[in-house]
């Protein structure tokens, strides 16, 4: 055995993320989602698109980005005005663009009803940024992107199942409304399990995100939330967000006007507890634990999406060790970690090119670690 490999994949891994903690640079607005994807959709006996009825494109921005209006079109043609040359099919100004489940993302929803199957077509973001030392906001694009209506089958129709209410939310008080916000997580309660019974400070979870980045060389105090069900979409909505956005659920966030709180949702400190109980490895802990480490790399400076969950699945056997788990079962982790998180990502979470073994967010480069 090498022994000297997992100090130069340490020595490796901290000076990547000294780059990181450097000056935080803001991140110019993109277009993240739809790229690059075939939508399936229905066509009636009209033609038109019946299923689904409107397309969502997300966006994300920050501070420094202003003005925002997202195009959808059937040309990749652009006017310098950042308006489409070819038809306008959809559009969203900044007042039509509605918070997205992750902080700073944004999302349009245009109707498909002038939208066709098999037919390509574009969209972009149009705003303005404004650049360090400059007087004004210059007029920016991010795009054009594609993406292709597919025609499906719709499916046979069958009557919904009752869904058993869980264990959670049969408990959670009924008539009234939680009152919590972001800024309760400092009067949280301090406990070492979470039971999903209250809302509370998990110092365990806290102590493994310490102990971790402190074995990188980082060490900061970021205190964990672990809010209850019925505290938690209540929470979230004082920060200016929604728990859920279509198929895609809030896991957790971070906030940069409470830079040493990380807020976690009930279903993901519910598998860190599973993981810290038992130390058995499971994709649903895995993904647990890399929600947890996402939004640590988030306090720590990291905003690109894709990035960040990158670095988050090669952190999770790290972690793993600081939750007690042996080397074996901290690898399988890190297996499921990266399987799950890589199948689940909505789109520009994910970035196969860049996020593999000799890649550029390959941390620990003298290792098979990203498979």
């Amino acid at each position: 055995m090498d022994r000297r490999r997992p100090l130069v994949a340490l020595t490796t891994l901290t000076a990547a993320l000294a780059a990181l903690l450097g000056p935080q640079v803001a991140e110019a607005g993109y277009g993240v989602q739809p790229i690059g994807r075939t939508i399936p959709v229905t066509a009636s006996q009209s033609g038109s698109i019946t299923d689904p009825q409107r397309l969502d494109f997300l966006v994300s921005l920050d501070p420094r980005d202003s003005e925002p209006f997202v195009w959808v079109s059937d040309s990749a043609a652009i006017a310098a005005s950042g308006v489409p040359l070819g038809s306008t099919l959809g559009s969203c100004s900044s007042d039509a663009l509605r918070p997205w489940i992750e902080p700073g993302k944004l999302v349009c929803s245009v109707s498909t009803a002038s939208l066709r199957p098999g037919r390509t077509y574009h969209w972009w973001l149009d705003y303005r940024r404004l650049e360090d030392g400059a007087a004004f906001a210059q007029k920016t694009i991010s795009g054009p992107f594609s993406f292709t209506l597919a025609q499906s089958t719709p499916p046979a129709a069958t009557s919904p199942a009752a869904t058993p209410p869980t264990k959670a939310s049969a408990a959670a008080p009924t008539g009234r409304q939680s009152t919590k916000t972001y800024a309760s997580a400092a009067a949280l309660p301090t406990a070492r399990r979470y039971t999903g019974e209250r809302s509370v400070k998990h110092q365990t979870l806290t102590d493994v995100i310490y102990g971790t980045m402190k074995a990188l060389g980082a060490p900061r105090t970021l205190a964990v939330g672990c809010w209850s069900d019925f505290d938690f979409a209540a929470v979230a909505k004082s920060a200016n967000f929604s728990t859920q956005d279509g198929d895609i659920h809030l896991a957790g966030f971070w906030l940069g006007r409470q830079p040493r709180w990380l807020h976690l949702a009930p279903s993901v400190c519910n598998a860190v507890q599973g993981l810290l109980d038992t130390r058995r490895p499971t994709a649903k802990r895995a993904f647990g634990l890399t929600v947890a480490l996402h939004e640590t790399l988030h306090a720590y400076g990291v905003t690109n999406e894709a990035q960040t969950n990158c670095f988050a699945v090669q952190l999770v056997p790290l972690a793993g060790r600081h939750a007690g788990m042996s080397r074996t079962s901290g690898d399988r982790l890190r297996r499921l970690a990266i399987t799950f998180t890589r199948r689940s990502a909505p789109a520009g979470y994910w970035n196969g090119g860049r996020c593999r073994d000799g890649g550029p967010w390959d941390l620990f480069p003298e290792t098979v670690n990203l498979r």
